[in-house]
């Protein structure tokens, strides 16, 4: 059963597909996928520094295959964290360039 971050993740899809469509059939400028994009790179990032850690305070983490546990888990939060900071970042700072 997938958990509500994984969900929030998967519905955020259609939004990047329908924009990057928009954007390649000139329905909206360049401005404005930026924007849009950042602002998806902002959410995705804020979902994984929330997930990674939560799990380096418990130690456990969930992936398709199954429940992982404490060394495995560890590193894996570890990853999240750092990718979430990283995506979080460049999230903020493309919206401040495009705002």
């Amino acid at each position: 059963m997938a958990s509500l971050l994984d969900l929030a993740k998967v519905a955020m899809l259609p939004l990047v597909g329908g924009v990057t469509a928009a954007f390649a059939l000139a329905y909206i400028d360049p401005q404005a996928y930026a924007g849009w994009i950042a602002g998806a790179l902002l959410a995705w990032g804020v979902i994984d520094v929330w997930d990674g850690t939560a799990g380096l305070r418990t130690h456990v983490d969930r992936d398709p295959s199954g429940v992982l546990m404490e060394a495995e888990a560890w590193w894996r939060s570890i990853a999240k964290t750092v990718f979430g900071v990283t995506s979080t970042l460049l999230g903020s700072a493309g919206l401040l360039v495009v705002g």
